[in-house]
């Protein structure tokens, strides 16, 4: 029996919306954290629509986006990654807050494109 695999995706902006729908469309239950109420609500159907994009037909909808890292349901969760815009502070906030609450052997990963890695997790105590 294959163990469930979940993936946590913080933000959904743009790529908070384009990562998640590979996940989806290849049947991967997916959490998504975005604060942003209007955002939020607008995330299912931008989902479904960018796995549609990309020639997938999920069988089910999305789950309801979570507005808060705390709202995260960890069991399963195999994969964290970060899709938040690109300003560090807020990378580095996220990480901090992620790392006392995600299970040690849960990998947390950025979708930065000009943040290094070592620059978001400066400071964390373990990762």
């Amino acid at each position: 029996m294959q163990q469930e695999r979940n993936v946590v995706i913080v933000g959904g902006g743009t790529m908070g919306c384009d990562v998640p729908a590979i996940f989806h469309a290849a049947g991967w239950p997916v959490q998504i954290v975005e604060p942003a109420a209007e955002t939020r609500d607008l995330l299912p159907a931008r989902i479904q629509a960018a796995a549609r994009a990309i020639g997938a037909n999920p069988v089910s909808a999305p789950r309801a986006p979570l507005a808060a890292l705390r709202d995260v349901q960890w069991q399963g969760v195999a994969l964290v990654i970060e899709c938040a815009p690109e300003t560090l502070a807020l990378k580095q906030a996220i990480f901090a807050e992620l790392e006392g609450l995600s299970p040690a052997h849960v990998p947390l990963s950025s979708n930065s494109s000009s943040l290094p890695i070592s620059a978001i997790g400066e400071g964390l105590r373990t990762r």
